[in-house]
């Protein structure tokens, strides 16, 4: 066993990055919202539509951006339903501006720019957590969750079946103490990396910019259900080789883990216990591991 342990954390961190990222992924994402919702109930579409459009002029205000460098109808060519709805794309553009700032002559050919990684985040998460919120705002919370995982699942399921196995467990455990090493004042992350063998490795976030990022919002269900909740979903429903499971979310919980294995030499792996992941980045990881070692 071995255990790596980063801490990171830093509001000041920053990422260079262009909007138009957001922008084409926003996009995709809502109107595949949107597909679903008619193949579940099109009852609501428009009560939905309404809601995500006062929820996205609530949130951009008297913000205002030029759009037309993005050529939004060259970006809509390919979408089913959003393209129907003007206002709501030309709102999320604004919605990911005003939080990732481009200056006013800024053209998506000139690329990625340096910002806040919290300003990112935001950019990033804002239009699902409205997503997901819109439901709530239609059918009421309980209803409007019930209908989101609905949702969540057909999300869920649309990844699975455009995504690869993925990097192998070892490629996992690499990637995370790479990025640990290489941010070791530009990250908003504390996090422990487990690598247990080359099969099955273990990370445990102390801080996460997801979940700092969205805190403000007050609704940590709901911003729990509207990003992190998705991929559990998926995780749950995968049959790939390489699977991920989590017993926990910094949302709703003292902290977030992330397990992976590999299905075929552990079929289903049983998650590390609680008070073993309580310990990482909290104690001396020599002492963990010898009081661990050979038992997870």
């Amino acid at each position: 066993m071995e255990i790596v342990t980063y801490r990171n954390h830093n509001t000041k961190a920053t990422c260079e990055e262009n909007p138009l990222d957001i922008i084409k992924a926003a996009f995709l994402g809502i109107d595949l919202v949107l597909k679903f919702v008619d193949e579940i109930d099109p009852k609501i579409r428009e009560g939905y539509v309404r809601a995500m459009r006062k929820n996205l002029q609530d949130e951009v205000e008297d913000y205002q951006f030029n759009s037309e460098v993005f050529d939004l109808d060259t970006l809509k060519s390919d979408l089913t339903i959003l393209n129907e709805y003007d206002d709501i794309p030309e709102l999320i553009v604004q919605l990911i501006c005003k939080h990732m700032n481009p200056s006013k002559d800024y053209n998506p050919e000139q690329g990625k720019y340096e910002l806040q990684l919290l300003d990112w985040l935001k950019a990033y998460l804002l239009w699902r957590f409205y997503r997901a919120k819109s439901f709530v705002d239609v059918l009421g919370r309980k209803e409007g969750i019930t209908f989101w995982k609905k949702i969540a699942i057909k999300i869920a399921d649309y990844g699975l079946e455009n995504s690869d196995e993925g990097r192998p467990i070892v490629e996992v455990a690499e990637f995370w103490k790479k990025y640990g090493r290489e941010t070791p004042e530009n990250s908003l992350m504390d996090f422990a990396v487990a690598t247990f063998d080359d099969y099955r490795v273990l990370v445990k976030f102390d801080m996460c910019g997801v979940h700092k990022s969205l805190k403000y919002l007050n609704d940590p269900e709901l911003t729990y259900l509207s990003y992190c909740y998705v991929g559990d979903v998926e995780d749950e429903r995968s049959t790939k080789i390489r699977r991920r499971r989590r017993s926990q979310v910094l949302h709703l919980g003292e902290f977030c883990d992330e397990f992976f294995w590999n299905n075929d030499v552990y079929p289903d792996a049983k998650q590390p216990p609680l008070e073993f992941m309580r310990k990482l980045g909290k104690e001396d990881s020599a002492e963990i591991i010898k009081e661990y070692n050979g038992k997870v």
